[in-house]
């Protein structure tokens, strides 16, 4: 064996090969999300028109702070090796994450606070689609994933996107997967939109024409308990409901 022969391998089994190098997480990856923020080196999936936020008063910005919540949101991939190394942001809170693969839960990983690496193992390794479902609780930023020809996959589904309160964003569910509407749009192999917004589901006329600008095959609303019970909204609007 040649003396460069050698010295390719080396640089192959350390990641400094051409397929080993970092790739930019692009919105081609993103799945769930209403639209795209980039930034230096980082990208942020909201579940609004972030570049619209003045748009969307409430109380204490609780509905922007919801909006900014990546619920059912997911990086789906594909790679040739079985492993790959997520980058992001930091956060001050630990972080779950759900790897999904034909539809079933595989793994639930935890991302300790302030840290900015998550391995994913256990991958198929070839032109199986992989998602990555991120965290519910809070906004996340996403910079690069580390592995051998990462690559986004396009979500042919059908695209269900469902509307509701806290019921429906299920802030308390085990893990990103296993909230209600993740659970049925993977049992019935659907592309899901979730915009299940804690506190905030008043029929907004803004949050309508979101809905109206948004392709999908199918629409449901779990609607009722917070269109009736704040008193912050007209009675015309109640009697509406």
């Amino acid at each position: 064996m040649s003396k460069k022969t050698d010295e390719r391998k080396i640089i192959d089994t350390i990641g400094w090969g051409n397929n080993m190098m970092a790739v930019p997480i692009t919105p081609d990856f993103i799945q769930g999300a209403i639209t795209i923020e980039s930034g230096n080196g980082w990208i942020r999936p909201w579940r609004t028109d972030h570049q619209q936020k003045g748009l969307y008063p409430s109380i204490g910005d609780n509905l922007i702070n919801q909006m900014s919540k990546p619920v059912g949101v997911r990086l789906r991939f594909a790679s040739s090796s079985t492993s790959v190394t997520l980058s992001l942001l930091p956060a001050k809170v630990e972080r779950k994450f759900d790897v999904v693969i034909g539809n079933e839960r595989v793994d639930t990983l935890s991302l300790a606070k302030d840290k900015t690496k998550l391995t994913v193992g256990g991958l198929p390794g070839d032109e199986t689609p992989v998602e990555l479902w991120l965290p519910y609780d809070g906004p996340i930023s996403v910079k690069t994933f580390s592995g051998e020809g990462v690559r986004p996959v396009t979500d042919n589904r059908l695209k269900w996107l469902t509307y509701g309160s806290s019921i429906t964003q299920c802030g308390a569910a085990h893990s990103p997967s296993r909230t209600w509407p993740a659970t049925a749009a993977r049992a019935s192999n659907l592309n899901l939109t979730c915009m299940g917004l804690g506190g905030q589901c008043h029929l907004d006329p803004m949050i309508a024409r979101l809905i109206r600008d948004r392709e999908m095959d199918l629409m449901t609303m779990k609607i009722g308990i917070n269109a009736v019970s704040y008193t912050h909204l007209t009675l015309p609007t109640n009697r509406e409901v």
